[in-house]
């Protein structure tokens, strides 16, 4: 568990502060007693030659005059005094321990003129000095010592000791108690920086750490305050660029995907998201979900495997089996962001590209078979008029109405597709007049009239609404023309086509009602493709070029406008075409 600042400096500090202060206090003690030992010796010394010389002054003194003046002078101190001869042999005592006391030191007296006796020396517990010395009244001395206790000593070294002890007390405690201060002295702004690096932390890089003193912390202050407001310009700068990559990503028509190492979605735009319907990229528990968790489509699964294997750029088509089904063209390309590979997928619709190519496929084999029936009727009839079938006035004639129907279909189909081209190519070159809605259909009527009247169909016209309307009159007129011709074609006999006119609001709608068998649905979305037919055999039939709805869409969009149908098998069907006048 980490600790305070106080907890973990003072704890350590105050240890070694007691030793310190502990170790000089013994210091202390041991120096004064070695000093106080060192004045009682040197005094003992002094008192020695005092002795000495008081002696010498009273030489005519007895050796038991002697004695007795030692005796009272001893009583007199509470000093000891000792005498030895040459021989070390002791000639007073006043205390008759201190010959084995003093006799260490008589040969310090000897060689070096003064020999000393410390406490605990010999383990004793006496201070003691000798000297060389003569005793007028007494020849034999030889050495004169001085003794004393060491209970003086020891009263005044424990007065020390109690005197040292409540000093370091106090200034343990003392030292402690300021040290403790300015140990928290220093917490309380680390406490403020640690307020401020936490609000940091929690985004909050608006908050700012003011602290005037002292100096090194106003600085670090300073230094966070200004990690903060580079950090705010840098995330700003990282959340406008994220932004402007997430709405490029947004507005992208492609798909992109980015996948890592361990197949893990890491991002995808919008785009993707629609094309595979995914609402979330993560689990409950907040971890990336993998691909095939996201997408089951091991075709794109593939792809990214087989990137990651090889390392470089790969390119596939998959199908997307949704509705309506669509056609990708995927790119995935190998990336390294940090130390982890990535692979990039890039996907672009071409489900359009697809369906133009099976169009034009569709369309190429269309006007191939359309052309050759009738070019392979007109040669067949033609051969068998050259060999011999002229001979037969009514069967040559036969023949020669046979290809000349065959010749008007050939050109009718040709002159559809010349019309289609020249509808795609000048679309915006199409020049618009002031018409009547009714005039044009009365036309239409009139040119179809006949052929309504051989099935004993009637034409029913309705108007709603303002006629006048601006349009391409010989263009629309065609395209009324061929949905009524249709109409006509597959209603049953007896029945009625209904041609409407609305205005609504800024559209021109043109209506044409009829009572045929129906469309399917399934067929209504490529009812309009060139040459596409839902029954190809009864359109053959009735004569149809397969190219009359696509001529209908493209004049109605040279319009800006459109054409809808609405239909249903056995309910007949209803094409508006659609004409903005505005």
């Amino acid at each position: 568990m980490a600790r305070t600042l106080v907890r973990f400096v003072f704890p350590p500090f105050a240890l070694r502060l007691v030793l310190v202060v502990v170790a000089m206090a013994i210091g202390i003690f041991s120096f004064a007693r070695s000093y106080r030992i060192e004045i009682l010796l040197m005094q003992l010394e002094r008192e020695t030659i005092m002795l000495e010389t008081a002696v010498s002054r009273d030489g005519d003194m007895s050796i038991p005059e002697t004695r007795r003046w030692f005796d009272r002078m001893v009583a007199a101190t509470g000093v000891d005094v000792v005498l030895f001869d040459l021989e070390r042999r002791a000639l007073y005592l006043s205390d008759r321990d201190l010959a084995s006391v003093v006799g260490p030191a008589l040969e310090d007296a000897e060689s070096r003129g003064v020999g000393r006796i410390r406490p605990r020396q010999s383990h004793q517990e006496y201070l003691a000095v000798v000297r060389p010395a003569t005793v007028p009244g007494w020849p034999d001395v030889a050495y004169v010592g001085m003794a004393s206790g060491v209970a003086g000593l020891e009263r005044d070294l424990a007065s020390l000791g109690i005197w040292l002890t409540l000093m370091v007390v106090t200034i343990i405690v003392v030292v402690l108690l300021i040290s403790y201060r300015v140990v928290d002295t220093i917490n309380t702004p680390l406490r403020y920086l640690q307020t401020a690096a936490k609000r940091f932390a929690d985004g909050d890089l608006d908050y700012r750490c003011v602290l005037p003193e002292p100096l090194e912390f106003n600085r670090l202050a300073d230094t966070m305050n200004s990690m903060a407001s580079q950090l705010t310009a840098r995330i700003d700068a990282i959340r406008s660029q994220r932004r402007q990559l997430e709405a490029i990503l947004g507005s992208m028509v492609e798909g992109v995907i980015l996948v890592d190492g361990q197949y893990r979605i890491q991002s995808m735009n919008a785009a993707a998201r629609r094309l595979f319907a995914v609402d979330r990229l993560v689990t409950p528990t907040g971890e990336a979900r993998t691909l095939l968790e996201v997408i089951r489509n091991s075709e794109l699964y593939d792809l990214v495997r087989r990137t990651f294997s090889e390392e470089n750029q790969q390119e596939a088509r998959i199908v997307v089996y949704s509705s309506p089904i669509k056609h990708m063209q995927v790119h995935g390309t190998s990336l390294e962001i940090g130390e982890e590979p990535h692979v990039l997928i890039v996907m672009n619709d071409i489900s359009r590209l697809h369906q133009l190519e099976q169009i034009r496929k569709e369309f190429v084999a269309n006007v191939s078979h359309e052309l050759k029936t009738p070019i392979t009727s007109i040669l067949g009839f033609v051969e068998t008029l050259s060999e011999g079938a002229l001979a037969d006035p009514d069967e040559a004639s036969r023949f020669l109405d046979i290809i000349a129907n065959q010749s008007h279909r050939l050109n009718t189909i040709i002159e559809d597709l010349l019309q289609l081209s020249r509808l795609e190519q000048n679309r915006e070159a199409i020049p618009r007049t002031g018409a009547r809605a009714e005039e044009i259909v009365g036309r239409v009527k009139a040119a179809l009239e006949h052929r309504a009247e051989e099935k004993a169909i009637t034409l029913v016209d309705g108007y709603r609404g303002a006629t006048d309307i601006i349009v391409a009159e010989n263009l629309l007129e065609q395209a009324l023309t061929n949905l009524v011709d249709n109409a006509i074609k597959y209603c049953p006999r007896g029945t009625t086509v209904h041609i409407d006119y609305v205005r609504t609001g800024s559209d021109a709608v043109f209506a044409v009602r009829d009572s045929g068998p129906g469309i399917p649905e399934a067929d209504q979305p490529r009812l309009f493709e060139r040459f596409f037919r839902v029954d190809k055999a009864r359109s053959r039939a009735l004569g149809g070029t397969g190219l009359g709805l696509a001529i209908v869409k493209h004049i109605a969009q040279a319009h800006e406008g459109h054409v809808e149908v609405d239909s249903a098998p056995g309910r007949g069907s209803t094409f508006r075409l659609v004409i903005p006048q505005e």
